[in-house]
């Protein structure tokens, strides 16, 4: 059997055995988005103008700075890192699951929001292509490795609290090898979203 057709097999394997809280999860990332694009509308034009400066601000920050000022790859990490550590501080309580849901609703969110921010600034044709490079290409590989990690914090959860303190050094060191992995796609994520953020930028500056 080959490498891609044993990854494909475990793949599947993974989906059917969590089906349920991966089920919970992407609701939880679909409701935000949605609720992110809401909110968006919902809010009077001062504060959209806000939210639409300070992305603008962002570029013309990267734009001067030449990404010397603006280190995406390094924030990107730490922040990813710091969000990794909350996900897993909220699985050893007993509210793993709903908490774990928040952040990924509030998450998603954050995601939802940047939608109608770019078609603000880059109109609808442009807005369409920027949409696609910052926002769908590199969530195609982060948000798949959010999720691992947020269904294996509430799996992890359930066993900590189902198993005796033997069994549960072995289920965190096979955590943190489960962390590494999904961490080292994350990194991967955030060094394309830089890589087609230089592709933003021009479009930006030829802006009309």
């Amino acid at each position: 059997m080959l490498y891609g057709d044993i990854m494909k097999e475990k793949i599947f394997e993974y989906i059917n055995e969590y089906q349920k809280i991966i089920k919970v999860i992407l609701i939880c990332i679909i409701l935000g988005i949605l609720t992110g694009n809401i909110i968006f509308g919902l809010l009077n034009d001062g504060l959209k103008n806000e939210f639409v400066s300070g992305f603008k601000n962002t570029l013309e920050l990267v734009k001067n700075s030449g990404f010397q000022d603006v280190n995406m790859i390094k924030n990107g990490i730490i922040s990813n890192a710091i969000l990794i550590f909350i996900i897993y501080f909220c699985s050893i309580t007993l509210l793993a699951p709903v908490l774990i849901g928040s952040i990924a609703f509030f998450k998603s969110c954050a995601i939802g929001l940047y939608f109608p921010i770019i078609f603000s600034i880059f109109g609808f044709s442009k807005g369409i292509l920027v949409t696609l490079l910052l926002l769908i290409l590199p969530n195609l590989i982060y948000l798949p490795s959010f999720i691992f990690l947020n269904v294996n914090a509430i799996h992890f959860h359930y066993e900590l609290f189902e198993n005796d303190d033997r069994a549960r050094i072995m289920i965190v060191l096979k955590e943190i090898v489960k962390i590494g992995i999904a961490f080292s796609f994350v990194i991967l994520s955030v060094v394309l979203e830089q890589i087609l953020t230089n592709i933003v930028l021009n479009i930006y500056l030829n802006l009309g």
